[in-house]
């Protein structure tokens, strides 16, 4: 109810606005120009159901006796339903707040339970505050703008696990590194109670047991084992909303061991894409993840790695690595993206990726060497230490200062070991799984001679036993160098023991040459165009 009087036949005027979003343009609603001397109750009517309203009242100053509003009540009009189930389609476009992508068309309330299927093309966004009763996740599915949606009940994520052994390696257990997208849900609640659910401490390179009652941390990661096989899990609780802290994160022992692993989750309803995460410079600028269908772990390091995108899905745990001790680290929100996002350019990435994989079992890894004017041959944060899978799959890695490199990112080119072992005995397949190179390499095999080229899908089959020298292949690169030739007019490559530089800019050359260790052998500073430096073939 309002009243407006009249002053001398001066009238003001009441305008009522309304929008149904914080970011929407106020509309006009209605505009009351009579006098009234008393209170009298008004109806207006909000047209475009919505779940939410904004209404701002504005009156002006036309020297009357001004507008005086008392009561405002605000009900749902005869007919007007919000729906107590809704389930996401996604056919119109990502947005929450657009009808037309429900089922019913209509948007949720604080009544409704609200699903999102899993196999949509179009996953919701949320953009300004939004509310619901339940939220239900089938596996696969995503949400972003999380953060602003009230949740008056509980989230509930359903998935799917496997479980049991391997069906095609019985002495394998199927293992997943889980997280909860919920806080405050304990260990029984979700997982059978015959599962082993384990935490990793780094302080002790050990795995350690939960109960069914203890509570699971949110950002934290956890590894699983149903031994009775598969099962139908179900996280319920409130959604994680805010940054999670990793504080003091701990070094402990020789980092070119086990030590400096932490094994963290992704807690939150969307994908997070890794590269949005900050890491220091104190930890390895990376995320291992582990397959169960490689048998081992996939990486990514912001621009390689076999873990597609670097991309972590919903409640999948991850592994990070910190060189120092007592590093802080974050998760946040503003990681998250969809996971269905489109795949990013790598055609200014310089890589050769090399996948070897048990014939017997079909356990593969894969190791990549990364150039870039950025890299450096010593180790450095982006470089990847390789983590070790089950027994059966094999191992393919370069090495620096004595560590395992899955990932190697290395500023110049020279010839490199390729280390391989396996466990087993058995026949094995090498095959180069991308490549992108100014120049050409080649892959010798060392036990028998062979020599294979290097190019896109390009296999090897041999066998090997447990017990052979791992010091098995040599990478040999020729007329290759990092950095754009078209740019900087130099080339550099191997003549027998001579590594060549040709330099034609004209300018004073600063030459370093490494060993494949990554140790400094030779610095050489000079003008000439074409430089020869010795290398030696021992020692």
């Amino acid at each position: 109810s309002h009243k407006q009087s009249a002053l001398m036949g001066n009238q003001d005027e009441l305008r009522v606005y309304y929008k149904t979003s914080e970011a929407g343009e106020w509309m006009l609603l209605q505009t009351f120009t009579e006098n009234m001397p008393n209170y009298e109750n008004e109806t207006v009517i909000l047209p475009n159901p919505s779940s939410t309203y904004f209404i701002a009242f504005e009156g002006t100053n036309n020297y009357g006796l001004g507008v005086r509003i008392d009561n405002v009540e605000v009900k749902a009009g005869e007919g007007v339903v919000i729906p107590t189930e809704l389930v996401w389609q996604g056919t119109e476009s990502n947005d929450w707040f657009t009808a037309a992508n429900w089922d019913m068309n209509a948007v949720p309330g604080a009544t409704t339970t609200v699903t999102i299927p899993g196999y949509v093309q179009q996953f919701p966004t949320i953009t300004e505050e939004a509310i619901c009763k339940k939220i239900i996740f089938e596996e696969g599915a995503t949400l972003l703008g999380f953060d602003k949606l009230t949740v008056v009940e509980d989230a509930f994520f359903y998935q799917l696990l496997t479980g049991g052994t391997a069906k095609d390696d019985p002495n394998n257990a199927i293992y997943h590194h889980v997280s909860a997208p919920v806080a405050n849900t304990s260990a029984g609640s979700v997982f059978p109670l015959s599962a082993f659910l384990r935490q990793y401490n780094e302080t002790t390179q050990m795995w350690e047991n939960l109960l069914a009652a203890d509570v699971m941390a949110p950002g934290k990661g956890y590894n699983l084992w149903m031994p009775e096989g598969d099962a139908n899990i179900m996280y319920q609780g409130a959604l994680n909303k805010e940054t999670i802290e990793f504080n003091g994160l701990t070094l402990t022992g020789d980092v070119n061991n086990y030590s400096g692993w932490h094994l963290l989750g992704n807690p939150y309803p969307a994908a997070i894409d890794m590269d949005y995460l900050m890491f220091p410079a104190e930890m390895q600028h990376s995320v291992s993840v582990w397959s169960n269908q490689n048998g081992g772990y996939i990486t990514w390091n912001g621009s390689e790695g076999d873990l597609t995108d670097g991309i972590i899905p919903v409640s999948q745990g991850f592994f990070v690595k910190v060189n120092q001790d007592n590093v802080n680290f974050s998760v946040s929100p503003d990681a998250c993206v969809h996971d269905n996002t489109a795949a990013y350019s790598k055609d200014n990435h310089k890589v050769i990726a090399i996948n070897v994989k048990n014939n017997s079992n079909q356990y593969n890894e894969t190791a990549f060497i990364a150039f870039s004017e950025n890299g450096n041959n010593n180790y450095d944060v982006f470089d990847v230490v390789k983590l070790d899978g089950l027994e059966g799959t094999p191992a393919l890695y370069t090495m620096i200062d004595n560590m395992r490199i899955k990932i190697n990112s290395r500023y110049s080119a020279s010839d490199m070991p390729l280390y391989f072992n396996t466990n087993v005995d058995g026949s094995f397949t090498l095959k180069v799984t991308d490549l992108n190179l100014r120049g050409e390499a080649t892959i010798e095999d060392t036990f028998t001679g062979v020599v294979m080229p290097a190019t896109v899908d390009a296999t090897y089959d041999f066998t090997a036993n447990a017990d052979d020298d791992v010091a098995r292949f040599v990478i040999h690169f020729k007329g290759f160098v990092d950095v754009d030739e078209e740019e900087m007019n130099i080339d550099v490559y191997a003549n027998r023991q001579q590594v060549v530089v040709n330099n034609q800019t004209g300018e004073e050359a600063t030459i370093m040459l490494y060993n494949v260790s990554g140790q400094l052998i030779e610095t050489v500073s000079t003008r000439d165009v074409t430089t020869r430096m010795e290398v030696a073939t021992k020692g």
